[in-house]
């Protein structure tokens, strides 16, 4: 019986043993982990132009009214900054109306939306200034007693990058009867772009 027992002592002793050996193999397994984000960007591209018309709201014909030839127009991208388009009428007189064509560019590695279009102004002679958007187009018009400002599409558009061809979008700036005789009137409009899965476009 007291054989019986020890051996049973020395049983439980060489299994305790074996358990806390067993304990004590270990091994870890690691993952090393990188994320590389996206970059997203947008930029003017070439051509831009603009093309005197008249009959505004609407449209007659091409150029000035009546062949005239008094006005003048230029639109151009910064030589420094791509973000920048810079437009300059010269000689303007109530009912002088141009069409612009601006194409912008997928730059970055990451599709986007043309989220807003946004007109802002810190000209004390703008007065009056008034701005509607229409969700259903993608166009926004800014009404002031001097100028009116019409970006008539492209919101809510996407680009994919290396798209080649970018995408085009026309503004409309027009001389109001309120506009005063040797008188500089300045304006901004600026595009935001969104990532695509970010965007509130439907």
């Amino acid at each position: 019986m007291r054989t019986s027992l020890m051996a049973l002592l020395l049983l439980i002793l060489a299994l305790g043993s074996l358990g806390v050996a067993y304990a004590l193999w270990s091994e870890t397994l690691q993952i090393s982990g990188t994320v590389n984000t996206g970059v997203l960007d947008a930029s003017w591209i070439n051509p831009a132009f603009c093309q005197e018309f008249y009959g505004w709201p609407g449209w007659q014909g091409w150029g000035e009214f009546g062949g005239k030839d008094v006005g003048s127009v230029s639109i151009s991208i910064d030589q420094n900054d791509s973000h920048l388009v810079h437009f300059t009428i010269t000689n303007g007189y109530p009912s002088y109306a141009v069409d612009c064509s601006v194409k912008y560019n997928n730059t970055g590695t990451i599709p986007w939306k043309v989220e807003s279009i946004t007109f802002s102004t810190s000209d004390p002679d703008l007065t009056g200034c008034t701005t509607v958007r229409d969700p259903n187009t993608g166009s926004f018009s800014t009404t002031c007693d001097q100028l009116a400002i019409v970006f008539t599409d492209g919101l809510c558009e996407q680009v994919d990058p290396g798209n080649p061809f970018g995408l085009a979008s026309n503004f409309k700036v027009h001389v109001e009867q309120g506009a005063s005789e040797l008188a500089t009137y300045d304006f901004a409009l600026a595009i935001q772009v969104n990532q695509w899965n970010e965007s509130n476009c439907p």
